[in-house]
């Protein structure tokens, strides 16, 4: 006699699934982290001055429009 054993457990698939998922979103914010600091690192220390934004406070500030911080 044959039996089969389903082993799959769905609480797994499904805590998986919301790991990638939240792998993927911080992936995401990262990216855009990292886009941020380049952009305003391009920027002049004339224009910055004009911004009112040291060159130290550049990854402070994508910080908080990215993650909200």
């Amino acid at each position: 006699m044959a039996t089969i054993v389903n082993s799959a457990n769905p609480s797994f698939a499904f805590s998986a699934s919301g790991f990638f998922a939240g792998l993927k979103e911080r992936i995401a914010l990262n990216s855009k982290y990292r886009a941020t600091v380049r952009e305003m690192s391009q920027l002049t220390r004339r224009d910055l001055d004009d911004l009112g934004i040291a060159p130290y406070d550049i990854p402070r500030l994508a910080r908080e429009h990215v993650y909200g911080e």
